[in-house]
């Protein structure tokens, strides 16, 4: 008989009536599997943003979409970080290549309502972190992101590719606004650091 391990209860469990074969078994909504030579595979269910020393080299997604990134904090450390600073994997990937994208790592929310915003160009930064937002209508979001202030939104990124958002340059959800469909990596000069409020269209 084989065994697998229930990753969620920290046990192996006999798996009946097969012989040879050894099964991973996640219990958790969403992991990924990194790898690197010479030591067993290792598998993460939450951001990282501390992953540089462990020198991880490739990457394949049981399930959800993660960003992987160059450097630590989410590329905290890159004012202006381009597209090529980042990776982004869901399951549909076979095992990838992370050696230049192994500083850290985030995991999208596993809700299609939901919207991330944050600090930096290509979905980076932290202090603040990355924010998700799932409510009809965010009035006002200048306490997570201070209008005005390196801390302010520069991207975003929307879970749902055909879920529409409005992000606005003032609060209570009027005035002048730009859509968010998908991946919005970068803000444009009028809007970076500006968003103060947002509402689904």
């Amino acid at each position: 008989a084989a065994y697998r391990r229930d990753y969620k209860l920290g046990e192996l469990c006999l798996v009946p009536n097969k012989k040879y074969v050894f099964e991973v078994f996640i219990t958790a909504n969403m992991s990924i599997t990194l790898q690197k030579p010479d030591v067993d595979d290792r598998v993460f269910r939450n951001s990282e943003t501390h992953l540089a020393s462990h020198g991880y080299e490739h990457a394949e997604v049981n399930t959800g979409t993660w960003i992987l990134y160059k450097e630590i904090n989410y590329n905290e450390g890159i004012s202006e970080s381009s597209e090529d600073d980042i990776k982004i994997l869901s399951s549909a990937d076979n095992v990838v290549d992370i050696s230049h994208h192994n500083g850290s790592m985030y995991l999208l929310p596993d809700d299609t309502d939901a919207i991330v915003l944050f600090k930096r160009f290509n979905f980076g930064g932290v202090n603040p972190n990355p924010m998700e937002y799932t409510k009809e209508r965010h009035d006002d979001i200048t306490a997570d992101f201070p209008p005005g202030s390196p801390n302010g939104a520069s991207s975003a990124f929307a879970v749902d590719v055909n879920r529409r958002w409005k992000l606005f340059k003032a609060v209570k959800c009027v005035g002048d606004f730009f859509v968010v469909e998908g991946r919005f990596p970068k803000f444009t000069t009028t809007f970076n650091d500006q968003v103060k409020s947002l509402a689904k269209e």
